[in-house]
């Protein structure tokens, strides 16, 4: 069975419609660029009430690092929930946290038959590591969130039974459908050639917009050179296999440091990706292609993990990590606003942010993005 690299998992079990690239000129209340989890959530609270909305991306809906991640869904930021805490205080790192949980349930609530809360392993194997998951086992217990010890055939560390997994291309869509449902537009294949306050030029049009939310994650920088000082752009690989009639794990899981990470789908396919760790700055990247030194450690890790399917597909994905670990959220001109800078876990964190983006436009306030590191670059 040969691997088809460069093409996700993700994309194997879903059809795409066609949305057209966009032509012409337009005004609306809001243009989002970026079509992955964040720009769609903030389409769909956008037309939820009641803007007029225009949607473009430079290629596919999730097409980026939106529909080449993981298919973890975690609560809280970035860092360890003791880390947050020690960042930016034990009320603003509970307030985040919880806003997660919610947005996790919102998740649930629209797409039921895509997310599981299973739980999620956080597995470690030196001392270290260990003594790091008894500081957050206290640290979430001390502000009352559910986590547990374990020890079982998956190893040693924390269980986050508030965390789980889901198809990321397939939530994605039906985001998408759901917007144009509602009276959203959306255009693919349309690249944002400029962002100025109130217009985004595109190569077969204007849209005059009185807000713009810039949410590209992984390409933010190329679309809003502004906020090069404040992300870098990381890239993040991974590889699945062959379905497997066995169940191997007892729960989706990350190890060392949140650096790997895996699941098994439904149709016992294993889903795995990390490594970066092991090669350090070339993944300081915006080559979004797949490595064969990455490939053959997350093969290593899949054998110690005792699974033994062919590999099937390898992928990499493009994000964009802050120093402090806390997303970007801002506003980089008059009524442009960025958003990315999810560390790599932007799959809740994002459409929180999207959500909240559209009610800070809109009622002039959001406590949660000032809990989230808001910030005016202008």
């Amino acid at each position: 069975m040969s691997t088809e690299f460069d093409r996700p998992f993700w994309e194997s079990d879903v059809t795409r419609p066609a949305w057209p690239p966009y032509e012409g000129d337009v005004e609306v209340d809001l243009c989002v660029v970026g079509l992955g989890g964040s720009g769609l959530a903030a389409i769909l609270q956008a037309t939820q009430l009641g803007l007029s909305v225009v949607g473009i991306d430079a290629g596919r809906i999730a097409g980026q690092a939106a529909g080449r991640n993981g298919g973890l869904i975690l609560a809280g930021t970035a860092d360890a929930y003791h880390e947050a805490v020690a960042r930016v205080g034990r009320e603003c790192a509970a307030r985040m946290y919880q806003a997660t949980l919610d947005e996790m349930a919102r998740t649930v609530e629209l797409i039921p038959e895509l997310v599981s809360i299973t739980g999620v392993l956080r597995l470690e194997d030196t001392e270290e590591g260990l003594a790091d998951c008894e500081v957050q086992l206290s640290a979430l217990h001390a502000d009352g969130f559910s986590a547990h010890r374990y020890e079982g055939r998956q190893g040693q560390g924390l269980l986050i039974d508030t965390d789980g997994s889901f198809h990321p291309v397939a939530r994605a869509l039906v985001f998408a459908q759901m917007a144009v449902a509602q009276g959203a537009r959306l255009y693919e294949h349309t690249p944002a050639l400029t962002v100025t306050s109130h217009a985004v030029t595109t190569p077969h049009g204007v849209i005059r917009a009185r807000h713009i939310i810039v949410a590209t994650d992984g390409y933010l920088t190329r679309v809003l050179p502004e906020t090069a000082a404040h992300v870098r752009q990381v890239r993040l690989q991974m590889i699945a296999t062959a379905p497997q009639s066995e169940v191997m794990f007892d729960y989706p899981g990350y190890a060392h440091f949140g650096y790997d990470y895996w699941q098994q789908r439904p149709n016992g396919a294993v889903v795995i990706g990390g490594g970066r760790h092991t090669v350090r700055d070339f993944e300081y990247t915006d080559n979004m292609i797949s490595t064969e030194p990455v490939r053959d450690y997350l093969q290593a890790r899949l054998s110690r993990l005792g699974v033994s399917a062919p590999i099937t597909h390898a992928w990499a994905g493009i994000v964009t990590y802050t120093d402090s670990g806390q997303p970007f959220v801002g506003q980089v001109q008059p009524d442009v606003y960025g958003l990315g800078g999810f560390c790599g876990t932007g799959n809740i964190v994002g459409t929180l942010l999207g959500r909240e983006l559209v009610n800070l436009i809109v009622e002039g306030h959001s406590a949660t993005a000032n809990d989230f590191g808001y910030q005016s670059l202008i």
